[in-house]
């Protein structure tokens, strides 16, 4: 058996080739941070498979769908929101380096079940059938090719490129057909040139 780990969701015509290079082996999906040192959501071989999706929450990982109350979805129901991991499974971190834990994981986050979620910032949609397919962050981040990186990070180097950069604007966006998210910069140039035409 051949089992391929993408590291994180992937267009379905991409999984659809990669699988049809290796006769039909399975692509097995992940996501998750390495704040996790882990996933929580992947594609499982125990269940029926659907290509760019995960059908699943990792091993020893539990979480919810919030609305935008924070109100968790039933778990049977077809929804898009944020996710709130439950506090305890294996990889998570307790301390952060240049942040307070505390705040950047849990204010904000609601309690379930008596344990207050743990923030971790994607936003998902389960379709019917119970299929995950990662919608991009409820944050200023965005995850380009699998990296976390924040809008402002980019802004800052772009807004440094070149001395007629005014501003610039970067954002994610997730292509219709699925897949990791594209990255688009909008800028503002220091120089405006108006020219009229005499008749």
């Amino acid at each position: 058996m051949q089992i391929f780990s993408t590291g994180e969701a992937s267009k379905v015509d991409d999984d659809l080739w990669l699988s049809s290079k290796y006769y039909c082996k399975p692509i097995l999906e992940c996501c998750g941070g390495t704040k996790l040192a882990s996933s929580y959501i992947i594609a499982s071989m125990l269940l029926p498979q659907a290509f760019g999706a995960f059908n699943t929450a990792s091993m020893a990982t539990s979480f919810v769908i919030l609305d935008e109350h924070g109100v968790p979805y039933p778990d049977d129901k077809a929804c898009v929101g944020e996710v709130g991991l439950f506090p305890l499974f294996f990889g998570a971190t307790d301390r952060l380096l240049n942040a307070d834990h505390d705040k950047v994981y849990f204010k904000g986050m609601p309690t379930f079940k008596g344990m207050r979620l743990r923030r971790h910032g994607d936003i998902l949609k389960r379709m019917v059938g119970g299929y995950l397919v990662v919608q991009g962050r409820a944050d200023d981040t965005m995850n380009l090719g699998g990296i976390k990186t924040s809008s402002v990070e980019i802004e800052r180097v772009c807004d440094r490129a070149d001395e007629s950069i005014l501003e610039t604007a970067a954002v994610s966006v997730v292509p219709p057909d699925g897949g990791p998210e594209l990255l688009v910069i909008s800028w503002f140039s220091r120089k405006v040139s108006i020219s009229s035409q005499g008749s």
